[in-house]
């Protein structure tokens, strides 16, 4: 794990070329297991923890998938950030993320 720009990476594979990225979009750090998990499998992971950084990452590069949580706080939540990220990259996939079990936080 290393941080650069005030985002987090995770990457542990010995191939970064044929490697797939995904975007982690969370302010929880209890992402970060499971993206070292992620990374041991070979993926690179970008884990940021706001709407904006999710953003300006996607333009950088290609994603895979980004996985956003739909509760995400700040002036775009994870709705809306969703629908920008599918108009700016259209190949990125998208999967909403939530705390809610059984309707209790």
């Amino acid at each position: 794990m290393n941080e650069e720009g005030g985002r987090v990476l995770w990457t542990e594979t010995a191939s970064p070329a044929k490697c797939l990225r995904i975007l982690v979009v969370d302010a929880d750090p209890a992402w970060h297991g499971f993206c070292h998990a992620l990374a041991s499998k070979g993926l690179e992971i970008v884990a940021v923890s706001s709407a904006v950084e999710a953003l300006q990452n996607a333009v950088d590069g290609p994603f895979a998938a980004a996985l956003i949580d739909v509760d995400l706080k700040g002036t775009i939540d994870g709705i809306a950030l969703a629908r920008r990220l599918k108009d700016l990259v259209p190949r990125t996939r998208i999967v909403l993320t939530s705390k809610c079990l059984s309707g209790r936080r």
